[in-house]
């Protein structure tokens, strides 16, 4: 078509341009085609001036714009000028405007060119010279040449030779009825359309409307447009189809890219493709799989651009065998690709302002209702209701979601007069592929329900509550799913338009920030609402006197604040579960009497195996003949997590126990604790004060006593010994036996304080030995014998034990039983009847020392066995003795893994027994 600068022949004079003015003359008044005219002419005109570059053009769209018709280009770039708006002052405007010629020796210098430049510098063109086409004293295009070197300028006869040129090329355009013909069919359509268009609001209307005028025109087998949705895939957004096709043609279904092969690049660079058979065409536009797919004979495809952007082409597809497309085909679908691509930009603006308009309107309603209410129902309530009626559907829902749930549960839904609610409790999905797409960022339409494979398992819920077509949005804040809204069409299926898509879409993101945001918002201040009673609580608590009252307190003011008719609290004896404490709200029945607390217990077991503070959220069922809700919390010991006890709110209906509640009991239950810790430290840091006032009191006395005791046979030993010193004849043999007896008594009571002594600090030895108790009963008569008949006291013995052997350290339990014999024979009136017993009974060893003396008064029982305690000073006369005595027995019976207890009456007399184990621990 053009041909290269290097094959232009050099520069021909005056003479010879005036001849090749004569020769277009005649070329142009000669019967044929004005394209073929016009090639002839751009031929001469190169020849005859030595030009690289002849280009004509025409005034179009009522002299606003100029397309070229013909010419010879210095190379084949496909960024020619075909298409240029005048702009006033330009070098097209000049020569249209004045119709003058126009001489330019730099076009890449001069201002009037700038449209020009790109395109000179890429052909290397320097000097230009601009003629205009004239027919009639009307301009009807211009014709431009140009060189390669810098410079070009004509002389006089030249200039006044392409005045004449533009003249005959004017009344040759004029008179060409074939191009007024074929324009007015071209433009005619194009304007019908473009006026009918103007009344469209949406896109998928005018795409609509596109297609079938062109199906209508041209009768093809099918007229479809497809858009770019992503870098990957088109849609089909709108088609019209001969009704004798076996092949419909969904709506939506969606063509990769990769299935597109070169016909993609072609539409990116803006090219026209015309495939005339596609079996026989070897340029790869189409795959295969697509054309046998599409079931393609024949396509013409022209890209749908705007501002440089591809969004998507028009295609002509014959189906039942090859098609040759014609120029005007190409041009008609050129020129509707182009309006649809200018129109459709429009209305999608249009569409995205009125869907920004709605988007704001319904986020600013929504983010109102948050501000006038924080609280996460009435703001779901107040979104489900905007969303309905903002995009005029039958249903809005709002599903929870909750995975450990049993199924997605309503938790709002806004119904039009006459639309049935749909089920309050919706089955989860079966199937991954349902599970992604039910918490999918981006909605998931489906348009008719009865037909549509997704979801089955709401099918029948839908049905019921007449939906037929359905929209799906997952809600999530901070990447977490937190509901699901549901956009619902009843009775009719009806699709769904991208602009209620992306309404959808938009109003659901600010849905789920607004629900965390309000969640979050719940959450502190049910949080500073639960620090407060826990505050409160726990003053109450701590004021709490005893460990018991600390315990009553927890359970009441717990019953108290989680509303449940009863609290109590248990702990696990081994092999089952007591009930320690409990408090119930007033006009209630005890639950926990209706509830086996065995181990075996679901909540009882875990409670037993878990360290978890919280152990079981939910129902009890299968326990006696209700079901109860429970809430268990571990009472454990700070410093370990050992098992301390249990407590249980038990309620009567089943209960979802909330994050706040279950934090309520976990944390008042640690406050309890340490409370009850710091309780019972503080009670037994008194008892032990108490205890050791009392050490320092008895050892006080002790030392009093003991002195007091050590002081008198001193005394009488110094008085002795004074004695002597004067006259050794003043004392008697009766005076030195005196004294030797008190010797022997000091002796014997330091004896006995060094034994108790040791008894009470642990250090004293014990010796066990085989042993039968008869023979110690007998023992024990011959050797309290003498001092019976001094006192007069009967002696009996009662053995009960068969003749059987124990363990024991005989010598001790001997010195026992013969301290508890003396002080029923001296501590009594005379003739008294004194009764040793033993016997087997529970593996223990019973001794029992009893008497029908005068008994010991109640009150002085329980200081009986402190020491320096005598029995004289119960009884009110002396006999001797310093009270060690039935101190040492006592402790004694303790080491050996016994008791020691007596039991007395006034005027009967008195009985101590000594219960041993028959094996030493």
């Amino acid at each position: 078509m053009s041909q290269s600068p290097a094959s232009f022949p050099p520069a021909t004079g005056p003479r010879n341009f005036m001849a090749a003015v004569t020769r277009i003359g005649g070329l142009l008044q000669t019967p044929g085609l004005l394209e073929v005219k016009l090639k002839e002419t751009s031929v001469a005109l190169q020849e005859a001036l030595g030009c690289e570059l002849v280009w004509l053009g025409l005034l179009e769209d009522k002299g606003r714009a100029v397309v070229c018709q013909s010419g010879l280009f210095p190379s084949h770039n496909p960024l020619l000028l075909t298409h240029r708006l005048l702009q006033p002052g330009d070098l097209e405007d000049v020569v249209t405007g004045h119709q003058k010629l126009l001489q330019i020796p730099d076009i890449q210098r001069d201002i009037r060119c700038r449209a020009w430049w790109k395109a000179a510098q890429e052909w290397g063109i320097c000097g230009t010279v601009a003629f205009p086409i004239v027919h009639r004293g009307e301009v009807l295009g211009l014709g431009v040449l140009g060189q390669c070197r810098w410079g070009l300028m004509v002389s006089a006869e030249e200039e006044e030779g392409l005045y004449l040129v533009g003249g005959l090329l004017g009344g040759a355009i004029a008179g060409d009825e074939g191009l007024a013909r074929r324009q007015e069919e071209l433009t005619s359509p194009l304007l019908t359309l473009a006026a009918r268009l103007r009344q469209a609001s949406d896109t998928e209307t005018i795409l609509q409307t596109v297609v079938d005028e062109l199906h209508e025109r041209l009768k093809p087998t099918r007229t479809v447009i497809y858009w770019l949705t992503n870098s990957r895939e088109f849609e089909v957004r709108a088609f019209t189809q001969e009704s004798s096709i076996y092949y419909v043609l969904p709506l939506g279904m969606r063509v990769a890219v990769r299935d597109l092969h070169g016909l993609y690049q072609q539409l990116c660079q803006d090219r026209l493709v015309s495939i005339a058979d596609t079996a026989h065409d070897q340029r790869g536009y189409l795959s295969k799989a697509l054309v046998q797919r599409l079931h393609l004979q024949a396509l013409l495809a022209h890209p749908i651009i705007f501002q440089n952007k591809l969004l998507g082409y028009l295609a002509l597809e014959q189906c039942d065998g090859p098609r040759i497309w014609t120029d005007q085909e190409q041009r008609l679908i050129q020129g509707m690709a182009n309006l649809v691509g200018v129109t459709a930009t429009q209305a999608k603006l249009y569409e995205m302002e009125r869907r920004r308009f709605l988007e704001q309107m319904l986020i600013n309603r929504i983010i109102q209702d948050i501000r006038n209410s924080l609280d996460p129902n009435e703001v779901m309530g107040s979104a489900v209701d905007r969303l309905g009626q903002g995009l005029n559907v039958d249903r809005c829902v709002l599903l929870n979601y909750d995975p450990h749930g049993p199924g997605l549960k309503v938790l709002h839904q806004f119904c039009k007069p006459g639309i049935p609610a749909i089920a309050d409790l919706l089955p989860w999905p079966q199937g991954k592929a349902d599970m992604s797409m039910l918490t999918a960022p981006t909605p998931v339409p489906i348009e008719d329900t009865d037909k549509d494979f997704r979801f089955l398992v709401w099918r029948e819920a839908l049905r019921q509550g007449s939906t037929r077509s359905l929209m799906i949005c997952g809600l999530a804040h901070q990447g977490q799913p937190n509901g699901i809204l549901c956009l619902h069409r009843c009775f009719v299926p009806q699709p769904w338009t991208y602009e209620e898509r992306e309404i959808f879409q938009a109003v659901a993101d600010q849905v789920g920030i607004a629900l965390g945001q309000a969640t979050l918002f719940q959450q502190a201040r049910e949080q500073v609402e639960l620090e407060t009673k826990l505050n409160l609580s726990a003053r109450r608590i701590r004021s709490a006197g005893s460990g018991e009252q600390v315990l009553q307190l927890l359970l009441q003011e717990l019953a108290q604040m989680l509303e449940a008719p009863q609290v109590l609290l248990a702990q696990f004896g081994g092999e089952r579960w007591e009930v320690l404490d409990h408090h119930q709200t007033h006009g209630t029945t005890a639950l926990y009497n209706c509830i086996d607390l065995a181990p075996h217990t679901p909540l009882l077991e875990h409670l037993l195996k878990t360290e978890e503070a919280l152990a079981l959220i939910g129902p009890l069922e299968g326990i006696g003949a209700h079901t109860y809700s429970s809430l268990g919390g571990r009472m454990s010991s700070p410093s370990t997590t050992q098992l301390q006890g249990v407590v249980l709110v038990l309620d009567r209906a089943e209960r979802k126990w909330r994050h706040v509640e279950k934090q309520l009991l976990q944390r008042l239950i640690q406050e309890a604790l340490l409370t009850y810790a710091q309780t019972t430290a503080f009670l037994k840091l008194q008892q032990l004060s108490r205890q050791l006032k009392e050490l320092n009191q008895y050892r006080n006395t002790m030392v009093s006593i003991a002195s007091h005791e050590m002081r008198t046979p001193l005394t009488s030993i110094a008085l002795f010994v004074e004695t002597l010193q004067l006259d050794r004849e003043l004392v008697s043999d009766q005076d030195l036996e005196q004294m030797q007896a008190e010797c022997t008594r000091m002796t014997d009571l330091l004896n006995n304080l060094t034994t108790l002594v040791n008894l009470e600090a642990n250090t004293t030895s014990f010796n066990y030995c085989t042993m039968v108790p008869a023979q110690l009963l007998e023992h024990l008569h011959h050797r309290i014998a003498p001092l019976a008949q001094e006192y007069q006291a009967q002696i009996t013995l009662d053995d009960q034990t068969g003749g059987t052997s124990i363990t024991m350290d005989e010598p001790r339990l001997e010195a026992v039983l013969y301290s508890l014999l003396e002080n029923a024979c001296k501590h009594t009136q005379a003739g008294v009847h004194v009764g040793l017993q033993a016997r087997i009974q529970d593996q223990e060893i019973w001794f029992m020392v009893s008497d029908n003396g005068q008994g010991i008064p109640a009150e002085k029982l329980p200081t009986l066995f402190q020491p320096f305690i005598r029995v004289e000073d119960v009884m009110n006369h002396s006999k001797g003795g310093a009270g060690l005595g039935l101190a040492i027995a006592r402790e004694t019976v303790e080491k050996l893994g016994g008791t020691l207890s007596v039991t007395s009456t006034v005027g009967r007399g008195s009985s101590f027994t000594v219960q041993l184990p028959l094996q030493p621990s």
